[in-house]
């Protein structure tokens, strides 16, 4: 929301968002940079919350609708952009755009019925976006 943005930019040393794609980000950091110049503050970072699912097939993405669905009450397609779901070079490849767009934090939100088994595939997913894609 804007009174977060404005907070976040007089106060802190990141804005946390939710439900950006790449091109949202750029616009965010550009009001964030705006906001916190007025303040005489730096920039804040910019970190995303994002969900996720890595595996392999159509059902990675029936359980992300599914978790979305039911903790939004919106329909999936309404979210499903905002999301990392696929296979780990998939996922790897959304979470690198958002970082060439200036994310420079994640808040990794598994959309799965197993979250801890989620982890060592999210682990792949950044290791590769670490090593360039």
């Amino acid at each position: 929301s804007a009174p977060a943005e404005r907070r976040a930019a007089r106060f802190g040393d990141a804005w946390l968002g939710l439900f950006l794609e790449p091109r949202h980000v750029l616009a965010k950091r550009e009001q964030l940079a705006e906001l916190a110049a007025a303040a005489g503050r730096p920039t804040p970072a910019v970190a995303l919350a994002l969900f996720c699912n890595v595996g392999e097939g159509r059902g990675v993405h029936d359980e992300a609708k599914t978790y979305l669905e039911g903790a939004y009450g919106i329909p999936y397609e309404k979210t499903e952009r905002y999301t990392a779901v696929g296979t780990v070079e998939q996922v790897a490849e959304k979470l690198g755009a958002l970082v060439d767009a200036g994310v420079e934090g994640f808040q990794l939100m598994p959309a799965a019925r197993d979250c801890v088994g989620q982890y060592e595939p999210l682990a792949e997913a950044i290791a590769l976006v670490r090593a360039g894609r």
